[in-house]
């Protein structure tokens, strides 16, 4: 007799602005927060590029709950050890996308979202937040996100 086989549900994939993910990373890790619990328990999967992921170290390292250097830097490295490994990496060109923010750094995410064909930007960005009428995913804060997934 044949055991159904059970299967995981696919990660929904999303891209996650640096403004939502620092705040996943200063708190403790005894608060950790659900947006941390998602990508770590594989409900979603986040997707970067070289580019986003460079971006986070940068903010990482600018918010880092140290000012000495060295723990600033180990607080940074923790960090994209504990995120990077739950990530699909896009390596490749990406084209510009509709519609273009008025804040040119924060294109990426849009081109990003909607190359993998994303349904979520997850973001606490308003330049970001602004385009969600005029896009074919959802642009949506990660509180907001989070109530989605039980």
């Amino acid at each position: 007799m044949n055991q159904p086989v059970e299967t995981q549900p696919k990660p929904q994939p999303v891209v996650i602005d640096t403004s939502s993910l620092i705040p996943a990373f200063r708190s403790p890790l005894a608060h950790r927060t659900k947006l941390l619990d998602l990508w770590t328990t594989q409900a979603i999967r986040p997707f970067i590029t070289p580019n986003t992921l460079e971006e986070l170290r940068r903010q990482l390292l600018a918010h880092s709950p140290s000012t000495d250097h060295y723990q600033a830097t180990r607080f940074v490295d923790q960090a994209i050890k504990l995120y990077r490994p739950f990530c699909q990496l896009v390596r490749e060109t990406i084209p510009r996308s509709e519609p273009i923010c008025r804040d040119s750094s924060d294109q990426k995410f849009i081109d990003l979202t909607a190359y993998v064909h994303a349904q979520y930007l997850i973001t606490r960005d308003d330049d970001l937040l602004a385009l969600n009428p005029h896009t074919t995913f959802d642009i949506i804060r990660d509180d907001q996100f989070i109530v989605k997934f039980p």
